[in-house]
């Protein structure tokens, strides 16, 4: 009755994601400029139903500056910076029904000095329970975990069309989005205004 709580069918074990893999057009928010800022979204997928969570992001503090982090659809989480160690805390209590999901997007600002190259973002101390509080076993995928710095195209920028949402805007809060440059990955943080609310005459 005790300890990790696992699946007979290995296929359907949650996954942690650390990372984004990209789309048609290789728009990530995670390949830019020294000096841009990059969003590195950690996601769940085949989610049977994860209430309390906690896990670690190691980072290379001297190429990223932690700034800041958007929830997507939760709240009740906290960031602890412990960027002198080369990581964050990330711990929230929230049901998540059982929607595979980006749970929290980390912005970094690159180092103006970063030399062109891959970084990657690691996970580790990872903590997962259910709503009885029984552990749940985790995998970690961090296959599209780097940051990638890329040469600026010293041209003037070609934006993709297709954007990376980071946090959809709301009523009552702006969203975040980011465009990349077709040439050379330059990012360009958008922020799209909130919507306000929608008022109905009910009779």
């Amino acid at each position: 009755p005790f300890g990790f709580y696992t699946f007979a069918n290995e296929s359907a074990e949650p996954v942690l994601v650390v990372g984004y893999a990209g789309n048609s057009e290789n728009v990530s928010p995670m390949i830019a400029n020294a000096g841009d800022t990059v969003i590195v979204p950690v996601s769940i997928k085949n989610n049977p139903g994860i209430v309390d969570y906690a896990f670690d992001i190691g980072f290379n503090t001297g190429v990223l500056t932690y700034i800041s982090c958007a929830g997507n659809d939760i709240d009740n989480y906290s960031v602890y910076d412990h960027s002198s160690e080369g990581k964050l805390t990330f711990v929230c209590i929230n049901d998540l029904g059982k929607d595979d999901k980006v749970l929290i997007n980390f912005a970094f600002k690159i180092k103006d000095d970063a030399k062109v190259g891959k970084y990657p973002v690691t996970v580790d101390s990872t903590y997962f329970a259910n709503k009885r509080g029984r552990k749940i076993k985790v995998k970690t995928d961090t296959s599209n975990n780097a940051v990638e710095v890329t040469e600026p195209c010293g041209e003037e920028h070609e934006y993709s069309n297709i954007e990376y949402t980071a946090t959809p805007n709301s009523c009552t809060h702006r969203g975040v989005s980011v465009l990349s440059c077709k040439k050379c990955n330059h990012t360009n943080i958008v922020y799209n205004d909130a919507t306000g609310h929608t008022l109905e005459k009910h009779l």
